[in-house]
């Protein structure tokens, strides 16, 4: 069984400032859940998200995790499903868990949409099931495999087992979120995750490398690149990222930072159309 010291010793967790027993107790516990389960089914545990790359904050952050598998039955998805609930319900932290199982075959040649055959977070309600054998897709998955490519830490196996991916299937994977936030009034219900996304799709537009920033690396960029006007909410932004109370509610996490003035918010939406609203600035 994996330990709390080896865990952090081996590959690229030697590295991984957890100060927090509990969160590192917890991840442990998480790769001898899924050791338990899949014994040599399993390929690879890869954390990505804000903990891997630094920029985690318990009252808000999630613990985002893939899990590459060579395969695993509809019964086994179920069961996967039903012990990332239980883990969740004791994660010691106010975000969510969110994992995705993919098969390793899938990983080692990304598509978009990616083909999954688990994904858990606080906001599904139930194991997808696979009709005639067909698997659900995610269009956001390629954006995670992205950034674990590009800043995972490896809890279990390695994460070179990602393959190449193709810099506009990433552009696509993030552009449907940034749709959803530009949509209507959609900045309205959660501020802080609307403006520091949108800062960051803003930050690779400007940025002339192809880059994959996280949301703390992105309103520190728009600080000083976006127009004077919209930096209130950047600032805003950033610090109900970073503040330490702990939300009791998803809606008070979303809302976290307020009051957030309406106004501000359209105005930096309507900004964000005009300059960002297209992928013309992207290659």
């Amino acid at each position: 069984m994996v330990t709390v010291a080896n865990c952090f010793e081996d590959m690229s967790c030697k590295d991984l400032n957890i100060t927090d027993e509990n969160l590192r107790s917890f991840l442990v516990d998480v790769v001898n859940t899924l050791q338990n389960e899949l014994g040599n089914n399993l390929a690879a545990i890869i954390l990505h998200g804000s903990l891997a790359m630094g920029t985690f904050y318990a009252p808000k952050s999630d613990v985002d995790l893939l899990v590459l598998v060579q395969d695993t039955s509809g019964e086994q998805a179920r069961r996967l499903y039903d012990l990332f609930e239980q883990l969740h319900a004791c994660r010691p932290y106010v975000g969510g868990l969110e994992v995705s199982v993919i098969k390793l075959a899938d990983a080692r040649s990304p598509k978009h949409p990616m083909p999954y055959l688990v994904h858990f977070s606080e906001t599904t309600i139930r194991c997808q099931p696979w009709p005639d054998g067909v698997l659900p897709t995610d269009e956001d998955l390629i954006a995670h495999l992205t950034v674990a490519r590009q800043h995972g830490r490896s809890l279990y196996g390695s994460q070179n087992m990602i393959g190449e991916l193709p810099w506009p299937a990433y552009l696509a994977s993030v552009r449907s979120d940034i749709d959803w936030i530009l949509c209507d009034e959609n900045i309205l219900k959660s501020p802080y995750y609307g403006i520091l996304n949108l800062c960051r799709w803003a930050m690779m537009a400007e940025t002339p490398e192809r880059i994959v920033p996280g949301k703390d690396e992105a309103g520190i960029w728009a600080l000083s690149h976006l127009p004077e006007i919209l930096r209130a909410s950047v600032t805003q932004a950033l610090a109900a990222y970073r503040s330490t109370d702990w939300p009791q509610t998803i809606s008070d996490r979303q809302q976290s930072g307020g009051p957030w003035h309406r106004e501000s918010l359209i105005r930096f939406r309507d900004y964000m159309r005009s300059h960002y609203g297209n992928e013309k600035h992207m290659s």
